[in-house]
């Protein structure tokens, strides 16, 4: 087995490790009646940020699976995953900004 193979096949174990882990923690988040109950701003930060990771670990799981066949192809579709991840974070980033901007503004009301 070429060391290139060996490192393929550690990138898709990790990667696969990260999905179950994501989506645990993302199905943690879900059922936690204490958090979904409140329904607030910052639980449904928390969950967008959690989909996101399940969705970038899905990626990476692709494009692990792709990386066993090596072609020119799989260079292409390895930068285009790697864009919209990292598309992905910055729009989440900003958002995670606002929301911690309206918290804020909301800690800051004065009590009637």
């Amino acid at each position: 087995m070429s060391a290139e193979r060996v490192i393929v096949l550690a990138y898709l174990t990790m990667s696969i490790i990260s999905l179950l882990w994501q989506s645990s923690t993302l199905l943690r988040l879900v059922r936690d009646s204490s958090l979904r109950s409140r329904a607030t701003d910052s639980y449904h930060g928390l969950l967008r940020t959690s989909i996101c990771r399940v969705a970038a670990a899905i990626a990476y799981v692709l494009v692990s699976m792709n990386a066993l066949w090596p072609k020119f192809e799989v260079l292409i579709f390895t930068f285009v995953v790697l864009s919209l991840i990292q598309a992905v974070w910055q729009i989440n980033s900003w958002a995670d900004v606002r929301l911690a901007r309206q918290l804020g503004a909301a800690d800051q009301r004065p009590v009637l």
